[in-house]
């Protein structure tokens, strides 16, 4: 009990109270179950059974698909279905939702990791005990499994259909002791024949491409036989590449598998880190082995810092950026740091540096006995260009910073294209330039008023020198296809700039669309649409004005429309991509595919842009929400999702047309079982004019299940920004407060609507969108005014927070809201270290500068300087480990709303973050949001905790009592319990 007791502080306001006698007060109880045939409204058990998809994948013939499907809580299972006939097979796959799901080049077998089941994972963790995974390898054509336990990963072998290989994991006494050596054994076994061959001592694996060679990284005890090698999976030969007493790393082939590389690290008595020497190999794709055994023209090279007086002093090879090969083959990149020096009278074994975030690592913590003399001091200085927070959460990063540097093979030349005066340097494609960013000059600012800008220079790749090409730029985009050009957008319109030439070009002077963002309200100026993409052959750019995308050359000149009718239509069209992932840039002579939207249908869609032909071809076009297509890599057989409001996303397969689909996956059969809304409606409204601004907006009303017409319903308000594009999307039931399915199934309508921005007013934005939008919502005689309750997290537990206090409603919850916007202001956004001043003058906030120039606007907008104003009973979720909206926002207005008796709880979930992670407090906090609004909405009696509030010494005797009613009553098993008596 004490692993899943919740830890919450619940607090009532004064006001709060509400008298009921002893016998009335109800405590949560167990859920009944209707008959079968009879829908039931879904509750909490339904909702933690409620099952996801994850992990989809195809064969490369696109006759078989894999994916796992799962519960919120529970176990899942891992499906393998034809796409074309009548198989499937479906294997238990334990608990949780995410893990590899794969199928073999030939679609013959598939594989999967499975961990523990949800109770054997539950008393592991209780007992502190390490999970393992274990794999699945099935026989597609009959069903068959072998099973092997203890796995931590494993891979198909490439292009070729032959193998798996699969990595155990290294016994528990070794894994206490990683430091001295982390290999472990590698399973490979022939999917033709089943036949296993163990290899021992392996650190890191990687098929290259065409599964024609395993690369390994040996790493053993003692570093006894420690190197890289390689294995000929044809010839079933092991041929070592590089032998040593040294720790390999970073194992990395190039794209297609012609060359490798790798790092090899030493030991270096007074320094913490090793020193990195560089490895490369070449040749792969030469053909078999000679006559002495290795692959015939393969080439190593070798690049030891030691052995070179150019390279800087006092640095070596960083171990945290995996060397890559230029798709020349002429140089090798990599990254270079100053390694950690080993402290006076330290041990000469490896030592642990200071752990991520825990500031600046010069003390062990208050009490420490090697420390205790010394001061545990954080100094903060106006002049940081990071706040100390900030220092502190990207400790860890910092700690593995690396500057770019380079080595190239035939001239045995190094190359430092990074320092402290260009930290930030990447390579561009081709491996002829590199771009560098500089910040320095305004990391500061931007990290108080958010508007970041950059110093851009090219970086030659062949000799390290570098040019400045823009200064103070603040939208700068991906490098060309062919290396040779780079994209930044300015003054309301994008621009490429030349690398070689040394010359940008304005592309869209002469192309008849507008690239500035005009539905972006925050308090930006001109921000752009953001481009689309590269042509393959680097000689075009793929832009989007928000409706249409526009081809335009890469120096400029009329730019094409080829969507053609977005902004006429009020069509949004989305991505551009011909389905290949092995595609780099775009190829109109292949035909690309396109996700539409349309703006105010909220229909959904895909269709495809061919050769020669203007426009696209609608192959989807419905009431319905589409994921963008997959394809097989190697037949015309294509994938996608379709949900509605009543429709979970499943799998479909279909032809190249997208007719005659056929649906793959079923995740909820239950849903059958369960009351469902009946229907949307899309509601049109405008922002108040008050606002100054005429602006038309929608929102989407949910109609509760068996909806009768003419009859009015509670409803819940829920928001955040822009949300009617939910109108044709499914919501899963889930069990983290507020949800849309649970609640229109419990007999309540959900309005959704949308909110647009005035900057200065974000809160009044708010009332002026969200009481429109209400008007609208009560004019179809869906909703009952008098029965209207608001909800939102975050930024929308913000507007909850001002919304009851510009008119009445009958009941709110607001989860982590902002309540004094200038106190928030000088807050600390501890998630990332970051001052909030930059999200309230550049992002959400949507304040034109702080609130000494406006203090007006910050007091109008803020909910606890309008309390005196509430009626309505409130729930405040703030959490004490809130490292996004302070907690002491909630703490504020609800002692405001206390001070002045109005009707307030605050749910506090101890060390909750920002969110619930504890799966615990998720169903304590939905049970309790669904009690509040089912009293103050439905007319139910209210809970004790409501009426009362519940003391602290008692707390712990409420809390498991309620758990009572999570859990599903237990089956009793006949052969244990006997015979029913007589």
């Amino acid at each position: 009990m004490k692993k899943t007791m919740i830890r919450l502080s619940l607090v009532v306001g004064l006001a709060a109270a509400v008298a009921v006698s002893a016998d009335q007060a109800q405590a949560p109880q167990p859920e009944t179950k209707a008959a079968p045939q009879t829908p039931r409204p879904i509750g909490l058990l339904d909702i933690l059974a409620w099952r996801s998809i994850s992990g989809f994948t195809v064969s490369p013939d696109g006759k078989w698909i894999g994916c796992r499907i799962a519960p919120q809580e529970g176990d899942g299972e891992v499906l393998f279905r034809e796409t074309g006939g009548g198989r499937e097979h479906k294997f238990p796959a334990g608990a949780g939702r995410m893990g590899q799901v794969a199928v073999s080049e030939d679609g013959k077998f598939g594989a999967f990791l499975a961990p523990p089941d949800f109770q054997e994972a539950k008393k592991l963790r209780k007992e502190r005990k390490r999970l393992y995974n274990k794999a699945v390898v099935v026989d597609l054509a009959t069903g068959d499994k072998a099973e092997y336990e203890k796995i931590r990963g494993f891979s198909f072998s490439g292009e070729n259909p032959g193998w798996i290989a699969l990595h155990k994991a290294a016994p528990e006494g070794q894994d206490r002791e990683r430091e001295k050596w982390s290999g472990s054994d590698l399973l490979l076994r022939e999917l033709g024949t089943g036949k296993e061959t163990m290899l021992g001592n392996v650190a890191e694996f990687a098929f290259d491409k065409k599964g024609r060679w395993l690369a390994m990284v040996i790493d053993a005890y003692g570093m006894s036989g420690n190197g890289v090698a390689v294995r000929d999976m044809n010839a079933g030969v092991i041929l070592p590449l590089d032998n040593d007493k040294a720790i390999y790393r970073s194992l990395r082939w190039s794209p297609k598998g012609e060359a490798l590389a790798c790092l090899k690290g030493k030991e270096d008595k007074a320094y913490e880190d090793k020193f990195h020497a560089l490895l490369g190999f070449t040749g792969f794709a030469a053909g078999p082995p000679s006559a002495k055994g290795k692959p015939a023209g393969i080439q190593k090279v070798l690049y030891d810092p030691k052995e070179d007086k150019s390279f800087p002093a006092g640095m070596t090879i960083s171990p945290n950026r995996p060397p890559q090969w230029t798709e020349s083959f002429d140089a090798l990149l990599f990254g270079i740091h100053e390694p950690k020096k080993k402290a006076e009278g330290a041990p000469a074994g490896p030592a642990a540096g200071p752990a991520e975030g825990t500031g600046t690592g010069v003390s062990a913590g208050p009490g420490s006995e090697a420390d205790e003399d010394m001061p545990d001091l954080v100094l903060w200085h106006h002049l940081d260009k990071r706040l100390q927070s900030q220092q502190q959460v990207e400790a860890g990063r910092d700690q593995s910073f690396s500057y770019l540097a380079g080595y190239r093979v035939a001239e045995k030349k190094f190359l430092r294209l990074a320092d402290d005066d260009l930290r930030q340097v990447e390579a561009a494609p081709k491996g002829l330039f590199a771009v560098g960013r500089d910040n320095r000059d305004y990391e500061l600012d931007a990290n108080l008023d958010g508007r970041r800008h950059q110093d851009v220079y090219v970086v030659d790749l062949k000799t390290g020198s570098r040019k400045l090409a823009l200064k103070k730029n603040r939208w700068m985009f991906m490098p060309s296809t062919d290396g040779t050009h780079f994209l930044y957008f300015e003054d309301g319109a994008f621009f490429t700039h030349d690398m070689a030439a040394g010359l940008s070009h304005n592309i869209t002077r002469d192309t008849p669309a507008d690239f500035i963002n005009e539905d972006d309200d925050h308090n930006v100026k001109n921000p752009p649409d953001f481009p689309i993409g590269w042509s393959a052959d680097g000689k075009t750019v793929f832009l989007r004005d928000g409706w249409d995308i526009w081809a335009v050359p890469v120096h400029g000149g009329p730019g094409r429309n080829l969507t053609v009718n977005g902004r006429k239509d009020q069509i949004r069209y989305r991505t551009l991509s011909s389905l290949d992932p092995e595609d780099e840039g775009i190829d109109l002579s292949k035909p690309q595919y396109v996700a539409l939207y349309g703006e105010w249908t909220k229909k959904g869609g895909v269709g495809r842009i061919d050769k020669g032909k203007p426009g696209v071809t609608v192959l989807l076009w419905e009431d319905a929400g589409f994921g963008f297509p997959l394809k097989a890599r190697k037949a015309e057989a294509y994938f996608y999702t379709r949900d509605t409001f009543q429709d979970y996303p499943n799998w479909h397969v279909t032809d190249a047309a997208f007719k005659n689909a056929t649906k793959l996956t079923d995740a909820n059969p239950q849903q059958k079982d369960v009351l469902w809304s009946s229907g949307s409606i899309l509601v049109d409204y405008k922002m108040d004019p008050r606002s100054g601004k005429d602006v038309k907006l929608q929102g989407a009303l949910f109609l509760p299940a068996n909806y009768e017409k003419g009859k009015k319903y509670p409803t819940v308000v829920y928001y955040y920004e822009r949300t009617s594009q939910g109108l044709n999307r499914y919501t899963s039931p889930s069990a983290n407060g507020f949800n849309k399915s649970a609640y229109t199934s419990n007999g309540y309508a959900v309005l959704m609507p949308d909110i647009a921005y005035k900057v200065n007013d974000p809160g009044m934005s708010a009332a002026w969108c969200v009481l429109p939008a209400l008007e609208a919502a009560a004019a179809t005689g869906v909703v009952d005014h008098s029965k209207v309750g608001l909800h939102g997290h975050s930024w929308g537990g913000y507007q909850t927070a001002f919304l009851i206090t510009q008119a009445d409603f009958a009941a709110a919850v607001a989860g982590a809201p902002l309540t004094n916007m200038i106190s928030m202001y000088s807050s600390i956004y501890f998630n990332t270290g970051g001052g909030n001043m930059a999200i309230f003058e550049s992002s959400q906030g949507r304040f034109a500068g702080g609130y000494w120039d406006n203090l007006e606007a910050y007091q109008r907008n803020s909910p606890v300087y309008h309390a005196e104003k509430v009626r309505t009973p409130l729930i405040i979720l703030h959490n004490d480990k809130d490292g996004a909206v302070d907690w002491n926002q909630g703490i504020e207005y609800y002692n405001t709303l206390r001070r002045l008796k109005k009707p307030v709880i605050m749910l506090q979930y101890v060390g909750e973050n920002h969110g619930l992670a504890k799966a615990a407090n998720q169903k304590d906090y939905t049970v309790r949001m669904k009690e509040w609004f089912d009293h103050w909405l439905m007319g139910r009696p209210p809970a004790e905790w409501m009426a009362d509030g519940i003391p602290h010494l008692k707390m712990k005797d409420h809390l498991q009592e309620r758990m009572k009613a999570w859990k599903p009553e237990e089956k009793k098993d006949p052969e244990k319990t006997g015979p029913p008596k007589k």
